[in-house]
């Protein structure tokens, strides 16, 4: 089988981020860097150990199949997370959703670690 490479594949790097919970990991966010300001400004505030608050939808909205987080630091307001309300993502819901703690973190870093690792501040631990 041959993997298709589309005509303008995007290649931008991603700015990786661990959602922490009690320092266990619970999984990552990411999202492509981009020029645009909502997004700069957005990951300025991910940088800023921000606080992360569920914004409650209407049923029946149409974003029903994200859930929507407040990304804030020091009460000032640094953009909104959407993020997938699949199952394979369920483990980063619910730590975002536990009061966590963002870290930046590389691909290396995160690369092979499962959830319920441990952040000792450096690095990343086994259970």
């Amino acid at each position: 089988m041959l993997l298709e490479i589309p005509e303008n594949p995007d290649l931008r790097p991603v700015k990786f981020f661990a959602v922490l919970v009690d320092n266990e990991y619970t999984g990552v966010i990411s999202f492509v860097e981009s020029e645009d300001s909502y997004m700069i400004r957005l990951m300025d505030g991910l940088n800023q150990s921000p606080n992360i608050n569920p914004i409650s939808q209407e049923e029946g909205s149409t974003l029903n199949s994200y859930k929507i987080y407040n990304v804030s630091v020091n009460e000032e307001n640094y953009g909104k997370i959407f993020w997938p309300d699949i199952q394979d993502e369920q483990a980063v819901i619910a730590g975002l959703e536990s009061n966590p703690t963002i870290i930046p973190v590389t691909e290396e870093q995160i690369s092979g670690i499962h959830i319920g690792w441990m952040w000792n501040g450096t690095n990343f631990v086994a259970p």
